[in-house]
């Protein structure tokens, strides 16, 4: 009877654990719905610290989640590195154009595009040592 009361109280433990990770971390990524290493690993954890010693837990289990959080992490590298290359081969068609844009007083200014850069996945160039985003753009001039 004991062996069943602890293994109950290892498993309520065990939940209350990782619903006290995952509300951690759902602070921190409010708005979020992703998982990332860090998540991974804390609930991996939590899973070995209070398996039951009568019945561990397969390990070939946690290598299979290890590997497709790898995979996982591989792929979103690479949908960013095609989302940046997307957005660079779009914008710089823009080089050498005139181009409209609004101001943050949302004033139209006129000038030509001398070159793109982009940070954490926005493009962006300057007119007059103003930099704008893609985005403030409002007319393109055939030149």
């Amino acid at each position: 009877m004991s062996t069943v009361s602890s293994i109950n109280n290892t498993l309520t433990q065990m939940q209350s654990d990782t619903n006290q990770v995952n509300f951690q971390r759902g602070q921190q990524n409010l708005g979020s719905n992703t998982l990332d290493k860090a998540d991974f690993m804390q609930l991996l954890l939590a899973q070995l610290q209070y398996q039951d010693p009568m019945n561990p837990v397969d390990t070939n289990s946690f290598l299979n989640q290890q590997t497709q959080l790898a995979q996982m992490d591989s792929m979103n590298q690479l949908t960013q590195a095609v989302q940046n290359s997307s957005l660079m081969s779009q914008a710089s068609s823009l080089v050498g154009k005139t181009v409209d844009v609004k101001d943050s007083n949302g004033n139209i200014v006129t000038g030509q595009i001398p070159s793109i850069s982009i940070s954490n996945g926005t493009a962006g160039f300057s007119i007059n040592g103003t930099t704008y985003t893609l985005d403030q753009i409002s007319k393109i001039y055939s030149n």
